[in-house]
């Protein structure tokens, strides 16, 4: 016997859901997993900086090896980053990150899932583009004129020599390696107008996966929502290397009560956390046509 529901089964339970605030509360706190589950994936941030989940009452303190250090950290959401001069320790501070959606409570009491998981959706996509527009802002601060890797007259776009290019500026630093390359959507697609006489088979196979853009050399492809078609970067990822993103507060979703009073369901997601560049050497930028 299956232990799947059936479609109006699944619609009963969603009714039920919204037929209390207890019931809405419970249901809209479960929607934190949810998205937690999601966020790696669509937020590239996520996969560049290194995220470690603060202790409770712990600040986000690094003690580095270096001898000096040139960090840049994220003071506040939606500041300007600031660069740090110091020796041996950093401090990355922790900012709120909130945002809200809504919809209409009698389309929930009418059964319509398909409302809610919209709304879900775009809960989602705003806590993306806020956690990758600040950490963003960090990355691209940290970078150095001795970073930036520039097109000569002969080359276009996201070219195959570009990234060679970018891979021999990285690689010119022992124990420096290139494990991600980040560059906007249009940028990107210039590789697949890469010809058959630029690359092996193999290389091919890896660059062109089933899922989309690969690797090449080792490093994964990443489009970007957000980044100029005029740069692409050239990132170690490796954990512990580049930079944190500490979390003092895991996301976490709320029933909003004063959206029941204009008869919505409001969801509140909350989540607190910070962004640090501790070895901007980690980052190669290409600037491109």
């Amino acid at each position: 016997m299956s232990d799947e529901l059936t479609y109006l089964e699944k619609v009963e339970r969603f009714k039920e859901a919204h037929a209390s605030a207890e019931n809405r509360q419970a249901y809209l706190a479960a929607w934190a997993e949810m998205i937690r589950e999601k966020l790696p994936a669509e937020a590239t941030v996520r996969s560049i900086y290194t995220i470690e989940q603060l202790p409770p009452g712990a600040e986000a303190r690094y003690v580095l090896d270096f001898d000096y250090v040139n960090a840049w950290i994220m003071p506040k959401m939606g500041a300007i980053p600031q660069n740090i001069l110091q020796t041996e320790e950093v401090t990355i501070n922790t900012f709120e990150i909130v945002n809200h959606v809504s919809y209409k409570m009698q389309l929930a009491k009418d059964g319509r899932m398909d409302v809610a998981s919209r709304a879900r959706q775009r809960l989602l996509d705003g806590l993306v583009d806020m956690e990758e527009s600040q950490g963003w802002a960090v990355l691209k601060a940290a970078v150095t004129d001795d970073n930036i890797v520039n097109l000569t007259s002969s080359e276009e776009g996201l070219s195959l020599k570009t990234i060679s290019g970018a891979f021999k500026k990285m690689e010119a630093r022992r124990g420096y390696k290139v494990t991600g390359i980040f560059a906007s959507p249009n940028k990107v697609a210039d590789i697949r107008e890469w010809t058959v006489t630029d690359i092996s088979d193999e290389v091919q196979t890896r660059v062109f996966d089933d899922k989309g853009m690969g690797s090449i050399w080792g490093a994964n492809i990443y489009p970007v929502y957000g980044l100029a078609d005029t740069e692409a970067y050239f990132i170690d990822t490796r954990p512990g290397l580049l930079g944190y993103m500490p979390i003092r507060d895991e996301l976490e979703t709320f029933d909003d009560p004063v959206a029941v009073l204009s008869l919505r369901v409001g969801v509140i997601a909350h989540e607190r956390l910070g962004f640090g560049v501790l070895d901007p050497d980690r980052i190669v930028k290409a600037v491109l046509d």
